[in-house]
């Protein structure tokens, strides 16, 4: 069975007693290169007569090389899980290896979050007094998140698995996540939802409080990873 919150939240607060601050470094690191390249591509053309566009396949492209920093972030969790050393350079290990896989993983996530926002895109063109076209237009919304939610705890552990089972293609492992991820997408939903005070603490501290609570979060998630992909393979599913 698998460990109970506690216990997994538990070790992940020992466990980063000492190393918070090479998860801080590497979490800042990866923001302020985001944030870099952003600035350098639209600050190119600004001004233009094409810089909405710009800034909007700015925006997607950034979201996607994302990908890159998250598949790095995940290795580095890894090996802080089973005891190994980690440096703040292991943040770039997504550059190095199986980044097709990692772009290919994040355009998916990419496509349903842009699928999601449109609905509220044209809940705010609209902006009509009907009520039922209101509450349609608000259902497809929901509808939309709904979705984005499913997509989330089916695949999240996917950037893992992409260091876990690095010889196996990515449709491979998208399966293989659904497949672990079976009969426990509650479990995980119910643990992604203990963490709102955390939010709200982060929230209250003006967000610097993000940069303990994040690596709390991303350790606590990477235990429940673990011991699910360990109890399955006891089990042989």
């Amino acid at each position: 069975m698998l460990r109970s919150y506690s216990k997994i939240k538990a070790d992940a607060r020992g466990r980063l007693l000492g190393n918070y601050s090479k998860f801080i470094c590497a979490l800042m690191l990866s923001n302020l290169l985001m944030e870099m390249i952003d600035n350098l591509i639209l600050g190119a053309v600004y001004g233009t007569r094409f810089y909405l566009q710009f800034s909007i396949v700015s925006g997607i492209a950034i979201h996607l090389f994302s990908g890159l920093f998250v598949s790095g972030e995940c290795y580095m969790y890894l090996k802080f899980a089973f005891d190994q050393p980690i440096r703040v350079s292991d943040l770039f290990h997504g550059f190095r290896s199986h980044a097709d896989k990692a772009i290919l993983l994040q355009t998916i996530f990419t496509v349903v979050s842009l699928a999601t926002m449109i609905p509220l895109i044209l809940l705010r063109s609209f902006r009509t007094n009907d009520l039922t076209t209101n509450l349609i237009l608000l259902g497809i919304l929901l509808g939309g998140y709904l979705i984005q939610l499913i997509v989330s705890l089916n695949l999240d552990f996917a950037f893992y698995m992409i260091h876990d089972f690095p010889d196996l293609k990515l449709g491979r492992i998208l399966r293989m996540c659904f497949q672990l991820m079976k009969g426990y997408r509650l479990k995980l939903l119910r643990l992604e939802l203990s963490f709102i005070p955390m939010y709200l603490l982060g929230v209250m501290t003006f967000f610097v409080g993000f940069l303990w609570i994040i690596p709390y979060i991303n350790a606590t998630r990477t235990n429940f990873y673990i011991d699910l992909v360990e109890m399955k393979t006891r089990r042989g599913n």
